[in-house]
């Protein structure tokens, strides 16, 4: 799975999503992201890896559309029956 995202001021306050490694790429802006007790700033550039089932919250802090590309991968074997 990838998908592009634009993050508007909060885009998601709480996640938490089933067993996935997560990376978040920023391709323009800033945004900041909570993992946990963690807290990261990631600009234009930057990339962050972490692991999804953990308690997550990401926003664009600032005036401009961030745009951030994320993708999901499964811990193991999917269960396609």
């Amino acid at each position: 799975m990838l998908k592009k995202t634009l993050l508007s001021e909060a885009f998601c306050m709480d996640c938490r999503w089933k067993a996935f490694n997560t990376i978040f790429h920023v391709s323009s802006s800033k945004s900041k992201y909570k993992i946990g007790d963690e807290k990261y700033v990631l600009k234009q550039g930057d990339s962050i890896y972490f692991d999804s089932t953990k308690p997550h919250a990401f926003r664009n802090p600032g005036k401009d559309t961030a745009v951030a590309i994320w993708t999901g991968t499964p811990w193991g074997p999917v269960d396609e029956s």
